[in-house]
């Protein structure tokens, strides 16, 4: 598994464990990149719309918060990454 490589300015312990429970070597739902930096996620949805739904809906809470990660859907299985700049 991956080191994960945060900004200087975090606290590594405190992130490793949070981090921990969302990789899904460990039950979660997220895989950590090969260069430690960023969290991947895929969803899959029955349809392209339903994904496009649930993409709009993560959007929406995204604004809120001032937070933009990458996203692209293909087929309807949206896939997230997170920089570690958002972790």
């Amino acid at each position: 598994m991956p080191q994960a490589r945060y900004n200087d300015e975090h606290n590594t312990p405190q992130l490793d464990a949070a981090l921990h429970p969302l990789l899904a070597e460990f039950g979660g739902r997220w895989a950590l990149s090969g260069d430690g930096r960023t969290l991947l996620g895929s969803f899959h949805f029955l349809s392209f719309k339903a994904a496009w739904g649930f993409m709009d809906a993560i959007a929406q809470q995204c604004m809120v918060v001032n937070h933009h990660p990458s996203w692209e859907n293909v087929c309807g299985v949206p896939r997230r990454v997170l920089p570690s700049r958002c972790i």
